[in-house]
């Protein structure tokens, strides 16, 4: 302690006190200065807790989506005829035979045949038969709301017949002296055997159902891959 006085003499009463206060001034400053950037800190969180609590709510943009309705498709018969027209050939059905006949030609006298003029030929011979629909006879009713075609099927038809003349054969042939039968005779006659193979075949019930389905199956095969009528249902009648 007597040291220290020593020194503080030397050093001067002045110094001293010069010293001492300074010390003071920088530790108050010191203190100031920490209580004055707390002060602001506080003011700061004030001030936003307030501006948070009266701060105007910013509206929300409306936004306005653009709707675009798709017109709602219309199927046409137009439409539908064009779609099965390519069925023209494959709403047929085939019908392949063979037979055997005789043919006879002879000479008649007020009615009456006279003897010795009879020719006779036995012969066979294959044709092919054509049967279905015609698409122009088709009648269709589409139901656009309930997605319906309703086709009114025509009845089945013969398209053709043909007799294969290469495919006579005549194993029999018997000419009479006084009579001839010539390649004109035969054309009738195919004409004759054709119309028979016909109206035999049509009344043929088991056949003619056959070929009625086969249209059917072929028209509902088309309309059903169609992308204009593929989520229509087909209805027969």
């Amino acid at each position: 302690m007597n040291k220290f006085m020593e020194k503080l003499k030397n050093f001067g009463w002045v110094k001293y006190v010069t010293v001492l206060f300074a010390g003071l001034a920088v530790g108050l400053s010191l203190s100031i200065g920490i209580i004055t950037v707390k002060w602001i800190i506080d003011e700061i969180r004030y001030k936003s807790i307030i501006d948070k609590e009266t701060e105007t709510p910013i509206a929300e943009e409306e936004t306005t989506e653009l709707v675009i309705e798709e017109k709602e498709y219309t199927l046409t018969v137009t439409t539908v005829k064009q779609i099965v027209k390519p069925a023209s050939d494959l709403v047929t059905t085939k019908y392949y035979y063979s037979d055997v006949d005789v043919y006879e030609n002879y000479k008649e006298l007020f009615g009456i045949k006279i003897p010795l003029t009879t020719d006779k030929v036995v012969f066979t011979y294959e044709g092919v038969i054509n049967v279905g629909i015609d698409l122009a006879d088709i009648e269709y009713i589409i139901d656009n709301k309930n997605k319906t075609i309703t086709i009114k099927m025509p009845k089945i038809k013969v398209i053709s017949n043909d007799i294969d003349e290469e495919s006579l054969k005549i194993p029999f042939e018997s000419n009479s002296i006084f009579n001839s039968t010539n390649l004109e005779d035969y054309s009738e006659l195919f004409g004759a055997l054709e119309k028979e193979r016909e109206e035999a075949l049509l009344a043929n019930t088991e056949f003619i159902n056959s070929a009625l389905n086969n249209a059917k199956t072929i028209l509902e095969q088309l309309l059903t891959v169609a992308d204009e009528t593929n989520e229509y249902k087909v209805i027969f009648k």
